[in-house]
């Protein structure tokens, strides 16, 4: 199996945990000077061995935007299936599921969808549902025959979904959806010019330097500072900002290496303005003086 340095520690761990019971092994694909996935070197070393690839579209620990759909035509024709985990992706930068040829693509809705907490959804391709089996023996995922015995029955993507869930928090996604739908091609623009604004004042901070480099960035601005981040974080909330203190091994192929074990990670929402984004550089730059 192979992984992005990129991958999430929940990722991670549940590949770890089925490396140990099966005997098969985890791979890091190598990344670039720049930031970037090496697809030259998933071309070379590309083999009926590799059964998974699992890739966050972009990392929790940085706005990093991985080339998915680039990593998707190196695997074209491959037996390896395609997982791209879009948690912090959707909602935050233009997703095409076709052109990625993924054949799982998961996003969240709690995330830069601003939906409710526990909401989710995949997209599953027809290869990946030929082999699915559900994870809990729901009763309408399964058909029991006269002896008793349970056989998966599995013809779409809801069929891999529990028959009991909550259906108001699915309405809130449905409605973050559709306002995300409705004013993307306005926010997703500004987002772009408010992270470059924001990555630009956070580089003339002294004793602050931004986590993660790629040729493309998104939606998150991860800062590792020259001291611990906690009282920063405090005095930043105590000015009415919101951030979120990481560590490294949230991200353990990626983050700890890049020194940073642990990081103050911002985020650009929808709504945010030029105004908020000066607000936040002059009350960092106050927090870290």
């Amino acid at each position: 199996m192979w992984v992005s340095p990129y991958d999430y520690v929940g990722n991670v761990f549940l590949l770890s945990t089925l490396a140990k019971r099966l005997g098969i092994t985890v791979t890091p694909i190598p990344l670039t000077d720049g930031g970037d996935l090496d697809l030259d070197w998933v071309s070379r070393s590309l083999t009926d061995d590799v059964a998974l690839v699992s890739v966050s579209h972009v990392p929790s620990c940085c706005g990093v935007v991985s080339d998915v759909a680039g990593l998707g035509e190196r695997l074209r024709g491959s037996r390896a299936f395609y997982v791209v985990d879009g948690c912090q992706a959707v909602g935050n930068v233009a997703i095409d599921v076709a052109a990625i040829g993924a054949d799982v693509y998961t996003g969240a809705g709690r995330k830069f969808l601003a939906g409710p907490r526990g909401t989710g959804f995949a997209a599953l391709s027809r290869r990946y549902l030929s082999t699915a089996v559900p994870l809990l023996q729901d009763v309408h995922a399964f058909v029991v025959g006269p002896d008793g015995a349970a056989e998966a029955w599995v013809r779409e993507a809801r069929d891999l979904e529990l028959a009991e869930r909550s259906i108001a928090t699915l309405a809130g996604l449905r409605v973050a959806i559709d306002e995300h739908v409705a004013g993307r091609d306005e926010s997703m623009p500004r987002r772009e010019r408010l992270l470059a604004r924001l990555e630009a004042g956070v580089a003339a901070l002294p004793g602050v330097r931004r986590l993660g480099d790629a040729s493309v960035r998104s939606g998150i601005c991860s800062l590792i500072l020259d001291r611990p981040c906690r009282p920063v974080y405090e005095r930043l909330l105590s000015r009415g900002v919101h951030a979120w203190v990481g560590t490294g091994w949230h991200t353990p192929l990626f983050a700890p290496q890049a020194g940073a074990d642990e990081f103050l990670r911002l985020s650009i929402g929808a709504g945010t303005t030029e105004a908020e984004v000066d607000f936040v550089l002059a009350a960092l730059a106050e927090a870290t003086r």
